[in-house]
């Protein structure tokens, strides 16, 4: 996705992007806060709560941001304004380290 893209949205969250214009991928809202929602893309889940086994990678500039801690990701810490543009990458591949 574009910068253009995630502008026309108008989404109120990156997962909320996510679950309106990527296929396969499904998000849970289980606090009822749209900023920490569960996200799920082809059954490996990313999320801001710990004890949720997360199997998702996600990297801002090139840093991992999953938390060391329960490998949690607060989505709410990501700023759609700050993305010039957004990609997801299927599969496993050794380039992004461990544990990708």
């Amino acid at each position: 996705m574009t910068a253009k893209d995630i502008k026309e949205a108008h989404s109120l969250s990156i997962t909320d992007l996510m679950n309106s214009k990527l296929q396969s991928v499904n998000v849970n809202d289980y606090q009822g806060n749209p900023f920490q929602m569960d996200l799920q893309y082809r059954g490996f889940t990313a999320g801001p709560q710990i004890g949720t086994p997360q199997g998702l990678s996600v990297f801002f500039d090139g840093i991992r941001v999953n938390e060391p801690f329960g490998d949690v990701v607060n989505w709410d810490m990501i700023p759609l304004n700050a993305l010039s543009s957004f990609d997801v990458f299927p599969g496993s591949n050794p380039i992004f380290g461990l544990g990708t």
